[in-house]
């Protein structure tokens, strides 16, 4: 049930060689295990042997690297999920992907938009090194939970055309 037809998509390979479905399901498990869903460790960060070494660095998602606005809810959601896909698929999320990651994170209370905990990356604490752990710690879910599902994307294993 991954639309995936096993002679069209090569993934490199050679043309007389096809890709099976235990091939693409072992590739996929390792694309989203080992890369997207695996934060690297920073002790790590000059080993490129290490075991924990692989996966994303904290600066990924760096909110210099996205639209932070610290009092606006939804900009700061879409922006932050709009860069994961830019960079990781090349492409903008779709009105629906945008409204299901929305609508998964988001909630109304007193007739304001709020994260929910989980997802709360504009938290706010009065000591200010709590405040920022816990704002990279629910931005670094909000990140698994889009990369999770980017993982599952076509558009992750194939390229368009480029015409």
């Amino acid at each position: 049930d991954m639309h995936q037809a096993s002679m069209k998509y090569k993934l490199g390979k050679q043309d007389q060689i096809p890709l099976d479905t235990l091939s693409f399901a072992t590739y996929h498990k390792f694309i989203r295990e080992r890369i997207m869903l695996r934060k690297s460790n920073p002790d790590k960060i000059n080993d490129y042997s290490a075991y924990d070494r692989m996966g994303w660095d904290e600066n990924f998602i760096d909110n210099t690297q996205f639209e932070f606005q610290e009092n606006n809810v939804t900009s700061s959601l879409e922006s932050l999920v709009q860069y994961l896909f830019k960079v990781t698929i090349s492409r903008n999320p779709t009105t629906a992907e945008l409204s299901l990651f929305h609508n998964h994170m988001t909630y109304i209370y007193n007739g304001s938009l709020r994260l929910r905990d989980t997802f709360n990356m504009l938290r706010t604490d009065n000591d200010l090194t709590r405040q920022k752990s816990l704002r990279e710690t629910r931005k670094r879910n909000i990140t698994f939970l889009v990369l999770d599902y980017i993982s599952r994307l076509t558009e992750t294993y194939t390229h368009q055309e480029v015409k």
